[in-house]
């Protein structure tokens, strides 16, 4: 799974192990939904009771998944399972020696972290009563994950979910019983994990330095990002933002849009062209002979590079509202 990482894990002798280890797979709560069901007064005690909920559903789900996981045979994969690309088992020996006792890690995961606590409190989770709250959630995440983990044995970590086609459903779901996601507006997309959303007017050491918080509690795999022009022109803004990625950051990605138009009387490449949302996706238009059909652009959707062939429409508007956390004049530095 993009960005998940694997729980510490010490062998008989003591020695971290991190070499073929593998995750079993994710359960994500869909928080904007859980803070608004049966919960038109906003209130945080309605809130810590619907959570209470569904995480009973999760961590049944988690334990469905292990159990399962454990039954499975070496035969099904002799390349994997017997011949060393992830252990050297019998034949017909199943896997729970690599499940059980936490060789192997189960994922809890979680998306719309600012369209919750903008729910319950009225403010962005990087906000003073936001910031409260939001940490209050994570830590109740985390706290659920260690008594599973001990009661299962197996290693169940957080993870901030990469949502490629979840960003449309859970928001459809929102939108279908609520109205919005969370925050009372009409997109069709939530906010992925911690991230501050797409569509904030926010520099890019400051964004990643809020994140930053938030990802420490989120170590079953998490990732933070930036968008980003054309910065050929500055190398040294682009540097010194890798140095801080490289000092704050668990995991992070720089994204770029760089389209080029096969109209073969145009044939024109650059950068950051005008999007446009369709009811089939998003499309980017040609600033040279207006083309849109057949412009390919190569840009991240998620932890992904793509070339956007077909996207979800909530996908599409979120990648229609992202805004650049960097210019080409810009750099972390005080003056």
């Amino acid at each position: 799974m993009c960005r998940a990482l694997l729980s510490p894990y010490k062998d008989e002798n003591g020695d971290l192990i991190t070499w073929s280890r593998f995750n079993c797979g994710v359960t994500t709560l869909n928080l904007p939904y859980i803070a608004m069901e049966n919960n038109p007064e906003r209130s945080e005690e309605v809130f810590w009771k619907n959570l209470d909920h569904y995480l009973s559903i999760v961590n049944r789900c988690t334990i469905w998944r292990v159990n399962h996981v454990a039954k499975i045979k070496s035969d099904v994969c002799p390349i994997l399972w017997q011949q060393g690309g992830l252990a050297k088992l019998r034949p017909g020996q199943d896997l729970s020696s690599l499940v059980y006792g936490g060789y192997a890690t189960v994922t809890t995961g979680y998306s719309g972290l600012y369209e919750c606590t903008k729910y319950i409190t009225d403010e962005g989770h990087w906000e003073e009563k936001g910031r409260i709250f939001a940490n209050k959630v994570l830590d109740k995440l985390n706290e659920n994950n260690k008594k599973l983990s001990e009661d299962l044995d197996t290693s169940v970590a957080l993870y901030g979910t990469p949502q490629e086609t979840l960003v449309d459903k859970f928001a459809k779901a929102c939108i279908r019983d609520f109205g919005h996601v969370g925050d009372f507006s009409d997109r069709h997309y939530d906010t992925n994990s911690y991230h501050v959303p797409v569509f904030v007017n926010i520099d890019a050491f400051n964004k990643l330095k809020i994140e930053e918080e938030f990802s420490d509690k989120t170590l079953g795999g998490s990732i933070s990002y930036i968008e980003t022009p054309n910065m050929s022109g500055n190398i040294d803004a682009m540097l010194e933002l890798i140095n801080f990625i490289g000092d704050n950051c668990l995991y992070s990605e720089i994204n770029s849009e760089i389209s080029h138009c096969e109209n073969p009387e145009c044939m024109f490449e650059g950068y950051d062209f005008k999007k446009i949302v369709t009811d089939d996706g998003i499309k980017w238009q040609c600033p040279i002979c207006g083309e849109t059909e057949r412009v390919r652009t190569s840009y991240r959707v998620c932890g992904y590079i793509s070339n956007l062939t077909q996207v979800t429409r909530g996908r599409a508007e979120d990648i229609f509202d992202r805004v650049k956390h960097l210019n080409i004049e810009q750099s972390g530095k005080e003056e």
